[in-house]
């Protein structure tokens, strides 16, 4: 190939590639949907474009099927992000690289398609007291009346059944199951002195 002709093949593709960036660089585009649980689309939700830096590009919500779409986008590392406010889903953040491949003037654009699942927030109370696991080993004969007098708890037999766990604790006074029960079912009628006793 002589000179002249590589000059001419290399002015060629610059300008190729350029046409190509000109008119391909702002056609890129981002869309897809937000789905929740059971994979149903979520409507309304707060969709934002950030840069590979994090500064904001552009905002939008899902629309009724649970879809969103960012276009004439100039191509480059984006991370897309979906604010869950006002929701009990986790927020969620996906990077997106719109990278042209084609040197063809008028074809350099990417158009990618971002699908997010939305997990729901796990709630968490901080002041809430650690689990306690709590045994006991109980005689025979207290755990039968303990059990009897759930029995007739559950038949609506409200006096036997108090009567029950009352001789329960006579067996075994530091019977936790026990206490804890007539303690409670003496709170739920307004016996408030009788469940203080108890819970003390």
């Amino acid at each position: 190939m002589s000179v002249l002709a590589r000059v001419a093949f290399v002015a060629f593709l610059t300008i190729t590639v350029g046409l190509s960036a000109a008119f391909g660089q702002d056609r890129n585009s981002i869309t897809g949907f937000v789905f929740g649980e059971n994979r149903a689309p979520l409507s309304r939700i707060y969709v934002e474009l950030q840069t590979d830096l994090y500064s904001t590009v552009g905002r939008t919500q899902t629309s009724g099927a649970g879809m969103y779409s960012f276009r004439g986008l100039p191509s480059g590392q984006y991370v897309v992000k979906v604010l869950a406010t006002g929701t009990n889903y986790e927020e969620q953040s996906i990077a997106v690289s719109l990278v042209p491949i084609s040197v063809v003037a008028g074809r350099g654009s990417v158009a990618e398609q971002v699908d997010f699942y939305l997990k729901v927030r796990k709630t968490e109370n901080p002041l809430a007291p650690p689990e306690v696991v709590f045994a006991q080993s109980v005689p025979e004969e207290a755990e039968k009346l303990y059990k009897a007098g759930l029995e007739a708890l559950e038949k609506k037999d409200e006096a036997t059944g108090y009567e029950k766990l009352k001789q329960s604790l006579e067996v075994f006074p530091d019977y936790f199951l026990a206490l804890d029960r007539l303690g409670n079912e003496y709170l739920t009628k307004g016996y408030y002195q009788a469940s203080f006793v108890l819970f003390t």
